[in-house]
């Protein structure tokens, strides 16, 4: 669920940080499966690959809330 991606996405932030900062990460059960410089292109990617709408998150790897 997205929910659970999203707390994924916060536990594991500062990790994310150092490896994919300002760019857009696609997570899905609660695992990264790409990252990309826009959120058009992680969308499209997530999507060929077989990823469903409501499937997965992308969320800006950035400082802050």
């Amino acid at each position: 669920m997205i929910e659970d991606d999203y707390q994924y996405y916060l536990e594991n932030k500062s990790e994310l940080l150092g490896r994919y900062k300002d760019r857009f990460v696609v997570i899905a059960k609660q695992s990264v499966l790409g990252n990309y410089r826009s959120r058009e292109e992680a969308v499209a990617e997530a999507l060929k690959s077989g990823l469903e709408l409501g499937a997965f998150l992308v969320q800006r790897v950035e400082e802050g809330e």
